[in-house]
């Protein structure tokens, strides 16, 4: 297994529908540690062939990310969609993918 430096701050957010609104609202958020992992060229070329747009990729402690459904992600500012969910380098991690937008 790589190294995984768990050292950026990242803010998980859980966004909900209210009913006949326009917009969504944030029900649920945690602050989490995780280690952010730039997409490569040649993943992003095939993702984008099926229709993702992938920008990064978040991994961090399964424990913290499955007791609520989060949908998105704050890393260094930026807000993100999650869009897949993943095992990571091992069982005690997920891997995310997160889309910009």
């Amino acid at each position: 297994m790589p190294k995984v430096d768990f050292n950026r701050k990242i803010t998980l957010k859980k966004r909900t529908q209210q009913n006949g609104r326009a917009g969504t609202t944030v029900t649920a958020t945690k602050t989490v540690w995780g280690a952010v992992e730039d997409v490569s060229l040649s993943f992003q070329t095939s993702a984008e062939a099926s229709g993702l747009r992938p920008s990064l990729f978040v991994h961090l402690w399964r424990s913290e990310f499955e007791k609520e459904s989060f949908n998105y992600c704050v890393v260094g500012g930026k807000e993100y969609r999650i869009t897949q969910t993943g095992k990571s380098y091992n069982e005690l991690f997920v891997k995310l993918m997160l889309e910009r937008g």
